[in-house]
């Protein structure tokens, strides 16, 4: 089983009564690996697929020169690894299309944006707890702030103070859920700049307060 996950992932890994797992953590920077790569991977999410027979025995087999070669660091060592982890990627996202549902053409689709809107939504996408202005993120893109706002509105659907606070409340949910945190803590851990402000558009949203929420959750 292949599995790809950022940062803001929270996820638990549990093996089956009596048996064993045999894990290949490879932790990356997304400027590791090519912008094409990028891209592609971010077309399609959630990125979780079991291969089968000989296919599993391939992916295993990169998985394991991937971990020889980073603790030989053999001449050429950070080559072989960048091209066999995108081997991994490229192999993930092309299993994940294939089981897309195939109504997914709406303007948000992230293969249909233009380029350096979909470059854009990565960094967002594992930025989103750092101090992200529209004119930082424009700069970016490499447009100017009035006609990114205008692009990114228009493609993806939402005004970008939006999108962005749509994934603060989503990790803010998740930590809420999953942790004992402070409701202050959960605030600034998923970049809301104060409480009453957090509480406020977390109510608007999910229709209850951060502290009720959490208590639904136990």
């Amino acid at each position: 089983m292949l599995f790809l996950l950022t940062p803001a992932d929270f996820h638990e890994i549990v093996p089956d009564p009596g048996e064993t797992i045999l894990l290949y953590d490879l932790i990356f920077l997304e400027s590791f690996i090519r912008d094409e790569i990028i891209e592609l991977i971010f077309a399609n999410s959630p990125y979780l697929h079991q291969f089968e027979d000989k296919e599993a025995d391939r992916l295993e087999e990169l998985c394991r020169r991937i971990w020889d070669e980073s603790r030989q660091a053999d001449i050429g060592h950070r080559i072989v690894i960048q091209g066999s982890l995108e081997r991994l990627l490229i192999d993930l996202a092309r299993a994940c299309r294939s089981f897309a549902p195939a109504e997914s053409t709406s303007s948000s689709d992230p293969t249909l944006l233009h380029p350096s809107l979909r470059r854009t939504l990565v960094y967002l996408h594992h930025h989103f707890r750092e101090p992200l202005t529209l004119a930082k993120v424009a700069d970016y893109a490499g447009l100017s702030a009035t006609y990114f706002s205008e692009c990114f509105s228009k493609q993806v659907g939402l005004p970008y103070q939006i999108y962005l606070q749509q994934l603060r409340l989503q990790f803010a949910k998740s930590l809420l859920a999953s942790t004992e945190l402070t409701i202050t803590e959960v605030c600034f851990a998923a970049g809301f700049n104060t409480v009453p402000h957090f509480e406020r558009v977390f109510k608007q949203t999910y229709r209850q307060t951060p502290s009720g929420y959490r208590k639904t959750q136990a």
